[in-house]
């Protein structure tokens, strides 16, 4: 199964475990970008992208970004069963996969305009 799959639906399932709440997904969203900022820094992202690494550490700095966006603890929980099924990897595309949920939820679109001027 693809990875941009596999993030559709753990991305479904975080989804659906707001309730409708928009507003609490909106801040699960924020938590889950500071999170998705530990792929972009190479100390971090080696770390979590590491099959040998153990799943406690790579459990622990996510928890420690958590913390630090004072994030749910229900989030905590979500990611920590990700970690668990060793799917940390696919975390940046399940963090791109519930913000475009998100956006269908709020009827939100992005668009791109190009001007010759």
């Amino acid at each position: 199964m693809s990875s941009n799959r596999i993030a559709s639906r753990y991305a479904k399932a975080l989804f659906r475990l707001n309730d409708k709440d928009l507003a609490k997904a909106d801040s699960q969203l924020q938590s889950l970008s500071t999170v998705k900022q530990l792929f972009e820094h190479p100390e971090s992202s080696k770390i979590l992208n590491s099959p040998i690494m153990p799943a406690d550490l790579k459990r622990n700095l996510v928890n420690y970004a958590l913390e630090r966006a004072s994030a749910p603890k229900d989030l905590s929980q979500f990611l920590a069963t990700v970690i668990d099924a060793g799917r940390v990897s696919v975390v940046p595309q399940i963090v791109s996969a519930f913000e475009k949920l998100l956006n269908e939820a709020k009827g939100v679109v992005k668009a791109e305009i190009t001007s010759a001027v």
